[in-house]
């Protein structure tokens, strides 16, 4: 696809800011929908999804900063261990789910997971979160977003790898959040990742629908 054919497919979301419920039950899973966002990245796009208004249940992984969650959603606590970030350095290395993440993937539902990567909370999880629900047998689809080039060179090099760990693994599906920059504009920070939000939702009717 061009990229303006894909710009305009982006803009074109406004048309589907509510997703009739007939079109979401016609897809390849009877289970209920379960979004849950990973991270800053993912729980941003998980917001943004639950309001579109599609009949499901909603969660999100992040630290206790992130305030804007809906009264509805499940919000379990990250607390970073003590040795994970140093000098505002933060280890490249998976980190362990805990007893509580794993109550969010209890019940028999299509989970979609939504991760945006080259930070911290949702990069580290991800790949211990998906060999957990592979091994449980949850029916799934991960979002995995690479960064915009203007969060910094350390981001996208940390996205990028991470992209290599999961790339062998069943429905982790990539988006590249630069494909919503036409060469040359210039974008404010909160339009950049208003249209990050929207690439995860096109993504998520693209691959699921």
């Amino acid at each position: 696809m061009e990229r303006s054919e894909f710009l305009k497919g982006v803009v074109a979301l406004g048309a589907l800011s509510v997703v009739p419920d007939f079109i979401i039950q016609a897809n390849r899973s009877k289970l209920k929908l379960h979004f849950v966002g990973v991270g800053s990245g993912g729980t941003n796009a998980m917001v943004h999804i639950n309001n579109q208004g599609i009949n499901a249940n909603y969660s999100c992984i992040n630290g206790p900063y992130f305030s804007h969650v809906p009264k509805d959603v499940k919000f379990v606590f990250f607390e970073s261990p003590t040795s994970y970030r140093i000098n505002g350095s933060y280890y490249k290395k998976g980190l362990e789910l805990t007893t509580e993440m794993k109550t969010i993937f209890d019940k028999d539902e299509f989970y979609v997971v939504l991760v945006g990567l080259g930070s911290s909370v949702g990069t580290g999880l991800i790949n211990n979160l998906l060999e957990f629900l592979l091994a449980e047998q949850k029916s799934l689809m991960a979002i995995c977003s690479l960064p915009f080039t203007k969060e910094g060179r350390s981001k996208s090099e940390y996205a990028i790898e991470k992209k290599e760990e999961l790339s062998g693994k069943k429905d982790v599906h990539f988006i590249d959040l630069n494909q919503t920059i036409e060469e040359g504009e210039s974008v404010a920070i909160p339009e950049m990742f208003k249209r990050a939000d929207e690439l995860f939702y096109s993504a998520f009717l693209n691959h699921y629908i």
